[in-house]
């Protein structure tokens, strides 16, 4: 199971989640990212972790969690953002740190 509310992402260890992302412009207005951009969702246990747990780039307009990228996590909350970079080397974090919560499993 996952769901976003708000940003906020719950998704149950072990699962698959295909997150899509809408990008907007600084005017609202729908940006779609090109084929040179790049658009990296980041997730941490804390902001000032150096590393990361997991690192994934979007394809389609969607981020692409598989079982085995969260099946070894400790349940609970993490942090992840959203990084855009233009080929020309505009970068905007799209989405600020955000919950990243791990939600327990029964079934293995």
């Amino acid at each position: 199971m996952f769901k976003v509310i708000n940003n906020k992402v719950y998704l149950t260890r072990g699962d698959s989640a295909p997150l899509p992302l809408d990008v907007a412009d600084k005017d609202g207005n729908p940006y779609t990212p090109q084929s040179d951009d790049v658009v990296v969702l980041t997730v941490k246990k804390t902001t000032a972790d150096t590393a990361y747990l997991t690192q994934k780039h979007l394809v389609d307009g969607v981020f692409s969690f598989i079982p085995t990228d969260t099946e070894s996590w400790d349940y609970g909350d993490y942090v992840y953002d959203v990084q855009l970079t233009m080929a020309n080397g505009y970068t905007d974090t799209i989405i600020q740190p955000s919950l990243f919560r791990i939600m327990e499993e029964v079934t293995f």
